[in-house]
């Protein structure tokens, strides 16, 4: 989990490809804050993945699963897991050429982080931005 952390923040995406935790170790379905940050960070850097043409469709067909997860479990927990979202969906905007979209979604991950007091979030969301 730290490596993939670390590559991730330090977009060192060739070594993240490497240390990506697979699905089968993170479980269908995640239930701890833990868990769920690899299941954020997995789907982060394959979309870094995804911008490097790396396995395009496989990739994005996961991170799109992984999002609408997301979605469905911030209505359940939005303390914890819907600034994760709005990162998620921002990325995804940025993919898609969609910067005005992306930009409005970083800004909200940005207010999101910063009003639950996610320190480390918040530096993810406006370093990405």
């Amino acid at each position: 989990y730290a490596r993939m952390h670390l590559c991730y923040v330090f977009n060192d995406y060739s070594r993240g490809n490497e240390n990506i935790i697979e699905p089968k170790e993170l479980k269908e379905a995640p239930r701890s804050i833990e868990l769920m940050s690899m299941l954020y960070l997995r789907a982060a850097l394959l979309i870094e993945m995804v911008r490097m043409n790396v396995k395009r469709r496989i990739h994005l067909r996961e991170v799109r699963r992984i999002i609408a997860k997301f979605d469905q479990l911030s209505k359940g927990s939005p303390h914890n897991l819907t600034d994760r979202y709005y990162l998620l969906m921002a990325e995804m905007s940025s993919l898609n050429g969609n910067d005005d979209e992306a930009y409005r979604n970083f800004v909200v991950a940005i207010s999101v982080t910063k009003k639950e007091r996610n320190l480390l979030m918040h530096a993810l969301a406006q370093e990405r931005c």
